[in-house]
C-alpha cells in the first residue's frame, strides 16, 4: 500500500484486521510518502490519525500514539482485500506458469479546509481511545 500525505498534517496509519489486531502501523510526516509492504493475505480496514506534534509512549504494555495539536481520528469503512487472485496460466515451451495478481492500494491523505465534501475515502470519526485499541 502506497500512502501519500499532503503538506497540511502529519499522519499515523494503522492497518487493522477484523480480529482488531494491528498488522502494520506507520507515522508519515507531512509532504512524505510511505510504502507499507509485506502485508499478509487477509481482509483489513484502516485507522487514521491526523495532526501535529506526534507523541508515542507505552502504557500498560500497549503502544499509545497521539497528536498534541489538532488531532483527528478516523476509522475507514472500506474493506481492503489483500488476497491474491489466480489468473490464467501461461505456457511457454514445455513449461506452464501460474499467474497471480497481487492486491495493491494507493491512498492520498490530507486535511483540507474547504466547503463541501470531496472525500473519496469513506471513514467515521473515532476517539483517540478507539484509535489506540
Amino acid at each position: 500500500m502506497l500512502i501519500h500525505v499532503g503538506n497540511n498534517t502529519d499522519v499515523v496509519v494503522k492497518l487493522m484486521n477484523y480480529s482488531e489486531n494491528c498488522i502494520r502501523i506507520a507515522y508519515i510526516k507531512s509532504g512524505d510518502s510511505y510504502s507499507m509492504q509485506n502485508i499478509p493475505e487477509g481482509y483489513y480496514y484502516l485507522k487514521i490519525a491526523y495532526g501535529k506534534d506526534f507523541r508515542k509512549y507505552t502504557q500498560d504494555g500497549q503502544c499509545i500514539v497521539k497528536f498534541m495539536v489538532n488531532p483527528t481520528y478516523e476509522r475507514g469503512t472500506e474493506k481492503l482485500d489483500y488476497y491474491k487472485v489466480k489468473g490464467p496460466n501461461t505456457v511457454e515451451g514445455d513449461y506452464e506458469y501460474e499467474n497471480w495478481r497481487l492486491p495493491s492500494f494507493e491512498l492520498s491523505l490530507n486535511i483540507k479546509y474547504t466547503k463541501g465534501n470531496f472525500n473519496t475515502f469513506h471513514s467515521n470519526k473515532i476517539t483517540e481511545t478507539e484509535f489506540n485499541r
